[in-house]
């Protein structure tokens, strides 16, 4: 069944992205390389600066955090280098408790639960997935280098599943897309459906291959034991 292809497709590529991790990780102490840290937004780094230079306790405070989420706003909604910013500032000012819980819930990515999977009126979609989109789609808007780390991380294994691919349709159903956004998750279905397409033709022509291979060989049999039971006669 399609959904226990799916399941071992999944096992299989997060096995992958384990031992690809492990590689990486040992390559780059090997070669004494540090991994790139993203670069931060100046404009988020000299308000949060300000912020908490106007506060008798160097801290930053509600209202402040606010700001902050408010100037990241600003634009097309808020990119992968304005989020890495916020968790920076995040880590290395001291925020009121408050504070901290209201930009923390914006900043941070939560897991919707432990399985791999999310029922959803009957259909299973990928947890992993619908977590980053409900994450980027805090600003209201999935934009198009929202879109491309969506599909990096259904990309991150072997290949693209099933239930994957719904996923990606149901994120574009559910949520307000930018037309760049559209546009790609779009194209890379496509090119998926003819990926998938193509592999569904080949597997059938080696099915019917193999089927008509099977109907001589029984042919021949039939015919060979119709020869013993006349020549028994």
């Amino acid at each position: 069944p399609s959904c226990e292809l799916d399941f071992w497709k999944e096992r299989r590529r997060r096995a992958l992205m384990s031992t690809t991790g492990t590689k990486r990780k040992a390559e780059s102490q090997a070669s004494g390389g540090e991994p790139k840290k993203p670069k931060m937004k100046k404009k988020l780094l000299d308000l949060a600066k300000s912020l908490v230079e106007g506060d008798d306790k160097k801290r930053i405070l509600v209202k402040g955090a606010k700001e902050l989420w408010q100037s990241a706003l600003d634009g097309h909604g808020v990119t992968p280098q304005e989020f890495a910013t916020l968790r920076h500032i995040l880590d290395v000012y001291k925020f009121t408790k408050a504070a901290r819980i209201y930009l923390d819930s914006l900043v941070t990515k939560h897991r919707s639960g432990t399985s791999m999977y999310q029922q959803i009126d009957g259909k299973r979609y990928d947890r992993s997935c619908l977590d980053l989109a409900a994450h980027l789609a805090k600003d209201e808007l999935i934009s198009k280098p929202d879109a491309e780390e969506l599909w990096k991380d259904v990309l991150d294994g072997p290949g693209v599943t099933q239930c994957e691919a719904d996923t990606i349709a149901f994120v574009m159903e559910k949520y307000k897309c930018s037309q760049g956004a559209k546009s790609y998750l779009k194209g890379k279905l496509k090119e998926w459906r003819g990926e998938s397409s193509g592999m569904d033709v080949k597997t059938s022509a080696s099915s019917t291959s193999a089927a008509a291979t099977a109907m001589a060989v029984d042919s021949a049999a039939t015919a060979t034991t119709g020869g013993w039971h006349h020549a028994a006669s």
